[in-house]
């Protein structure tokens, strides 16, 4: 038995639509991706421009201790673990 007309155009419009939801939901990924990415380069931004700002305080240059200044670099490598964790 062949399909009528009807039935082949209904068929298609049911690709056509699955199609277009393939579509919408790897644009939909994509731009997850690219958001996610750019809270990424922002949040180790943050932790970067504070990182500067409390060096300059406790610089050993400045009249600060080394002791400070190393507990301060391995502050700023832990919160950037933990924000590349997160964001994985």
């Amino acid at each position: 038995m062949r399909p009528s007309a009807r039935s082949r155009s209904s068929k298609r419009k049911a690709e056509v639509h699955q199609e277009e939801t393939a579509e919408r939901a790897a644009a939909a990924s994509e731009q997850l991706r690219w958001l996610t990415a750019l809270r990424v380069r922002l949040a180790l931004d943050i932790v970067g421009a504070g990182f500067k700002s409390v060096a300059m305080k406790h610089h050993p240059d400045k009249g600060g201790s080394s002791e400070t200044m190393a507990i301060l670099l391995q502050v700023r490598t832990d919160l950037n673990e933990i924000i590349e964790e997160f964001y994985e």
